[in-house]
């Protein structure tokens, strides 16, 4: 995947200017957090607490990619187990019956077949 980098603070200073950006663009910047910032910034908030906040919002998004991974290594590691076991029933089905092993048939033993 193409890498973007954006220059944050001339991208503020833009945006503080009056600048309106491009659906496009603002996903971008929304996905940096620059958008998040901007919005602090107009807010009020000193510099100390947007750095703070943004820091705050970096762990979030970190705690959040690692569950993705944890859900995704627990997905494959399921499908994993499904294959192998459906490679054993094929196995064990292809194996031939020994002459002294009995056959599982569908019909249980203790239902009596009906008379007319």
């Amino acid at each position: 995947p193409a890498e973007v980098h954006i220059d944050k603070a001339l991208a503020l200073k833009w945006l503080q200017n009056g600048a309106i950006p491009t659906a496009t663009v603002r996903n971008l910047l929304s996905e940096q957090g620059i958008l998040m910032e901007l919005d602090m910034i107009r807010r009020g908030l000193s510099p100390e607490q947007v750095d703070m906040e943004y820091k705050k919002r970096e762990a979030v998004e970190i705690e959040r990619r690692r569950k993705e991974e944890a859900v995704a290594a627990m997905k494959k590691r399921d499908s994993e187990k499904k294959s192998e076991a459906a490679k054993v029933k094929v196995k064990e089905a292809a194996e031939p019956i020994s002459a002294g092993e009995e056959v599982e048939t569908p019909e249980s033993a203790d239902e009596a077949p009906a008379q007319s």
